[in-house]
C-alpha cells in the first residue's frame, strides 16, 4: 500500500510539469536533428511537426488551466487505484493461499485415490488368494443365502466329496443334493444356527454320496451377520471323517480286543483247575464274545474228541454228535481238522459246506449258521480244539478269527498249565500219600490203621468209588477181607477167595494187575462170578484187582471198584502198581513191627519178672525186710507222677527202684542179718552194697538208665552221704526221690534193733532232714501226697 502512495505522489503537478517541458525538449532536439537526414518531406509532416511543438508548448498551460482538475482526480483515481491495488494485492494473496490449500487438498485426494486403487488391487489379490485359499482346503466349504438357504458358494473339495460342479450346486438347496429326509434335517440345523446367530458343531453328520457312498462328516456352522447383525449368510465347513472314524473305529475293536485278551488272561490267570479255567473259556466265549454255543473238545489217545466243558450247558449238540481227529470220516470236519493241522477251520455258511454233512441235521435244528475251530496247542502240539458256533452267517471275519485265534492261544497255555500244575500236584499227592502211609507205618503198630491209612490214600489219589484190602493167609492159601471204604454195604466183609478164583484170586496167582468189567451194571466174566451180587448191589461196573506183594512174597490184594468206565491210563495204571508195591511194603512192615512189639513186649515182662524175681530173693533172705521192695516201688513211682515225672522215665524209676538193694548180695549175712547195731567196722562194709550193685548192673545195657537208684539212693543233699559224696542237684533225680520214699518206710517198719516210729514221727523226721538228707522240692511233694492220702 505505501508503494502505491508513492506512485500517486511521483505525479504532482510540479513535477509532471517539470517531465512536460523536458520531455519537449527532448522531442524538439530529436526531431531537428532527424529532419535534415530526412529526404524532401512532405509539408504536412512540417505541418504536424509544428503542431506537436506547439502542442508541447502549450501543455503546461493546458495542465495548469484545464488538466489540473484532471489531475487531481487523477490522483483522486490513482489513490482509488492503489486502494483497489491493494484490496487486489490482499485478494491475489487469498487466491494463492486458497490455491495452495486447494492444492494440497488435491494432492491429498490424488493419494487418496493412488491409496484406494491400491486397496482395491490388494483387495482382488486377497479374493483371490482367498478364493485359492477355499479352493485347495481339502474340506468341505460352502455358503448359503440365509433367506432362502440356496447355496452361493461351494469349494472344490465339497464338490469332489460330492460328485458335483460348482454350476450344479450354485442357486440350489439340500433338497437338490441329498435325499428329502436328511435334506429336511440339514435345513433345521441350519435355521437353528440362523436363530441362535452362534457357532453350532456337529460331530458326526452323515452323508451319501454319488461317488464314495456313504460318508461321515464333522461340520460347523456359523451364522455370518450384516451391519445390523441379522443373518445374511450361513457358512458351513465339513471335515470328511470316514477314514478316522474308521480308524477309530479299528483302535476302538483292537483296544476291545486287547481289552478282552487281558481280561481273559487275568480270569485264566487266576485259576490253576482245568475244569474250571476250560468252563470259564466257553461262558466268556458265549457271554462275553457273542457266540451262540462254545465247547472245549480234548484230543484222546484212541482219536476221539471228547467234550470237556460246554456253554450254554443246555445245549445237546456237542453230545449228540461223534466227533474224531484221525483218519475217519468222522474227522473231516472242523474240529478233526483243527487239531490235525494245528490251524483254526472256519465255516461261514454251514447249510451249504460239504464237510458238515454228517451233522447238518443237528446244526439246522439248533440254529447254527457259522462256526469255527481253533486248535489248543501246547508245544507245537495240538492237545484239544475250542469250537465256537453262531446263528449269524459270516459271524467269523479274518478280524474276529484273528482274535480268536489269540484267544485260543491263551486258553490253551492256561489249561495246559493247569493241567502241567494238576499233574505235579496229583504227582505230589501222590508222593504224599507214599508218605503217610510210611508215616502210618511209624507211627502206629496197629496194621488195621495202616489198612485204613492205605485204602484212604488209594480211593483219594486214584479218584476210585471203592477200595479194599484182602490179606493173604498162607497157612489157608486163602484171600480174606481185612479193611475197605467206599461201600454201600456189608457184602464186601464177606470175601472169602482161594488162589485163582475171581479177580482177586486171580490177580494174586498171576502177580499181574487185572481189570474187569464192561460198562454193564454186572460183569459177565467168568472171573466175576463170585463178586456178581457184589457188582449189582453196589452198582460197580468196573473192578480193578492188583496183587500186594513184599520180598517175594504175596501178602495180600487191592481191589478198586468204579461205579462208571474206567479209562486207565498208563499213569494211572503205574501209580496204582507203586501204590500196591508201598501198600505191600507196609502191611509187610506193620506185620513185622507187630510182632516185634509183641516180642519185645514178651522180654520186657521177662525181664521185669527176673527183677521182681531178684527183689523177691533179697526179700526171702532178710526176714525183716520182706515186702520192703514193693512198698517202696509203688510209692516211689507215686511220687514221681506227683512230680510230674514223665512215664518213659518212671519206667527205669520203678526197675531201679525194684533193684535199689541188689548191692546187698555183696554183704556178708553176720553183717546183713545181724539183730542188733552194726559197729564202724561193720557199717564199712555195709555202706559198699551201692558200689556193688553198681558193679553188677552196669555191664547190662538194658539196665544203664535204672543204676541211679541202686547206685546213689544213700547220697545226701548237704554232700555227707556215700558212697561219692554227691551234694544237692549232683544226685540224680530219681535217687532223691527214692532217698524220702526209703527213709519213710525204714523208719515206719518194725526193726530188730528198734520199733516202727509212728507216721507223725516220720513225717516230723523228714521235715527236719529237708536240705540236710532230702531234696527239700522233693520233701515237699511228700508231705503233699501224705496229707492227701
Amino acid at each position: 500500500m505505501s508503494s502505491h502512495s508513492e506512485a500517486v505522489d511521483s505525479y504532482s503537478p510540479r513535477r509532471l510539469l517539470l517531465i512536460i517541458v523536458v520531455s519537449t525538449f527532448v522531442v524538439e532536439t530529436l526531431i531537428m536533428t532527424l529532419l535534415p537526414l530526412l529526404p524532401s518531406p512532405p509539408d504536412w509532416v512540417h505541418t504536424l511537426l509544428d503542431s506537436v511543438l506547439l502542442v508541447i508548448l502549450l501543455f503546461p498551460a493546458i495542465y495548469l488551466f484545464s488538466f489540473r482538475p484532471m489531475v487531481r482526480h487523477q490522483a483522486r483515481r490513482a489513490q482509488a487505484e492503489a486502494a483497489l491495488q491493494k484490496a487486489h494485492d490482499e485478494l491475489e494473496i487469498q487466491v494463492r493461499e486458497r490455491t495452495a490449500s486447494l492444492e494440497e487438498a488435491n494432492r491429498e485426494l490424488q493419494f487418496e485415490v493412488a491409496e484406494r486403487k491400491r486397496a482395491e488391487a490388494a483387495l482382488k489379490q486377497s479374493e483371490r488368494f482367498l478364493h485359492s485359499i477355499i479352493e485347495n482346503i481339502p474340506d468341505m466349504i460352502f455358503v448359503k443365502d440365509a433367506a432362502d438357504l440356496k447355496f452361493v458358494l461351494f469349494n472344490r473339495a465339497g464338490m469332489e466329496l460330492l460328485g458335483l460342479s460348482g454350476g450344479d450346486l450354485i442357486g440350489r438347496s439340500d433338497f437338490d443334493v441329498v435325499p428329502r429326509k436328511i435334506a429336511e434335517q440339514y435345513i433345521a440345523k441350519d435355521r437353528e444356527v440362523l436363530s441362535r446367530k452362534q457357532l453350532v458343531v456337529i460331530p458326526e453328520e452323515p452323508i451319501e454320496t454319488t461317488c464314495c457312498g456313504a460318508r461321515v462328516l464333522h461340520t460347523k456352522k456359523i451364522p455370518i451377520l450384516d451391519e445390523q447383525g441379522n443373518p445374511r449368510y450361513l457358512l458351513g465347513i465339513s471335515e470328511d471323517i470316514t477314514e478316522r472314524k474308521r480308524a477309530e473305529e479299528q483302535i476302538r475293536q483292537q483296544v476291545e480286543t486287547l481289552t478282552a485278551l487281558y481280561a481273559g488272561a487275568q480270569q485264566l490267570a487266576e485259576s490253576l483247575d482245568s475244569h474250571k479255567l476250560a468252563g470259564e473259556v466257553v461262558r466268556t466265549c458265549v457271554e462275553t464274545f457273542g457266540l451262540s454255543l462254545a465247547w472245549v473238545g480234548r484230543a484222546e489217545p484212541d482219536g476221539r474228541v471228547s467234550v470237556l466243558t460246554q456253554h450254554p450247558a443246555a445245549v445237546d449238540y456237542p453230545r449228540q454228535i461223534s466227533v474224531r481227529w484221525d483218519d475217519t470220516p468222522q474227522a473231516r470236519g472242523p474240529a478233526g481238522r483243527a487239531i490235525r493241522g494245528g490251524a483254526p477251520a472256519v465255516l461261514n455258511d454251514l447249510l451249504d459246506d460239504p464237510s458238515v454233512s454228517l451233522w447238518r441235521a443237528d446244526v439246522q435244528q439248533y440254529g447254527f449258521r457259522s462256526m469255527a475251530s481253533f486248535p489248543l496247542v501246547s508245544r507245537h502240539r495240538p492237545f484239544g480244539a475250542l469250537l465256537l458256533y453262531s446263528e449269524q452267517p459270516d459271524f467269523f471275519t479274518p478280524e474276529r478269527v484273528q482274535f480268536f485265534q489269540g484267544y485260543a492261544l491263551q486258553a490253551a497255555a492256561a489249561l495246559e498249565n493247569a493241567r502241567l500244575f494238576e499233574e505235579a500236584e496229583r504227582r505230589l499227592s501222590h508222593v504224599e500219600a507214599l508218605r503217610r502211609i510210611d508215616v502210618a507205618i511209624s507211627s502206629s503198630l496197629d496194621l488195621r490203621v495202616v489198612l485204613d491209612v492205605i485204602v484212604d490214600q488209594t480211593t483219594t489219589q486214584l479218584r476210585a468209588d471203592a477200595a479194599g484190602i484182602l490179606l493173604f493167609d498162607p497157612q489157608s492159601r486163602t484171600l480174606s477181607y481185612a479193611a475197605g471204604r467206599g461201600f454201600r454195604t456189608r457184602t464186601i466183609q464177606e470175601s472169602r477167595l482161594r488162589l485163582g478164583e475171581g479177580y482177586a484170586g486171580q490177580a494174586a496167582l498171576e502177580r499181574r494187575t487185572l481189570v474187569g468189567g464192561t460198562g454193564q451194571p454186572v460183569d459177565d466174566s467168568p472171573l466175576a462170578a463170585h463178586y456178581r451180587a457184589l457188582m449189582g448191589v453196589e452198582g460197580f461196573v468196573t473192578h480193578v484187582a492188583t496183587p500186594l506183594v513184599a520180598k517175594g512174597q504175596v501178602v495180600g490184594v487191592l481191589e478198586i471198584f468204579h461205579r462208571a468206565v474206567l479209562n486207565a491210563d498208563k499213569e494211572w495204571l503205574n501209580y496204582l502198581e507203586t501204590l500196591a508195591g508201598q501198600a505191600a511194603i507196609s502191611i509187610d512192615s506193620a506185620t513185622l513191627l507187630n510182632s516185634l512189639r509183641r516180642s519185645n513186649t514178651e522180654l520186657e515182662l521177662a525181664y521185669d519178672a527176673t527183677l521182681e524175681g531178684w527183689s523177691r530173693a533179697l526179700d526171702l533172705r532178710d526176714k525183716e525186710t520182706e515186702g520192703h521192695t514193693q512198698r517202696v516201688t509203688a510209692a516211689t513211682v507215686d511220687l514221681a507222677r506227683a512230680m510230674g515225672m514223665p512215664d518213659s522215665e518212671i519206667v527205669h524209676l520203678r526197675r531201679g527202684a525194684i533193684l535199689h538193694d541188689i548191692g546187698k548180695i555183696g554183704i556178708p549175712d553176720a553183717i546183713l542179718l545181724k539183730p542188733g547195731p552194726l559197729t564202724e567196722e561193720e557199717w564199712v562194709v555195709m555202706r559198699k552194697h551201692p558200689q556193688y550193685a553198681y558193679e553188677m548192673l552196669a555191664p547190662i545195657a538194658y539196665l544203664h538208665p535204672a543204676l541211679d537208684i541202686p547206685y546213689c539212693h544213700h547220697e545226701k543233699w548237704d554232700g555227707s552221704g556215700y558212697p561219692r559224696g554227691l551234694k544237692g542237684e549232683q544226685i540224680p533225680l530219681s535217687a532223691r526221690i527214692f532217698a524220702v520214699v526209703d527213709v519213710d518206710d525204714a523208719l515206719g517198719s518194725d526193726r530188730p534193733y528198734r520199733p516202727a516210729w509212728p507216721v507223725q514221727r516220720v513225717r516230723q523226721y523228714v521235715r527236719e532232714q529237708s536240705g540236710i538228707h532230702f531234696d527239700p522240692a522233693v520233701v515237699e511233694a511228700y508231705l503233699a501226697l501224705n496229707f492227701e492220702t
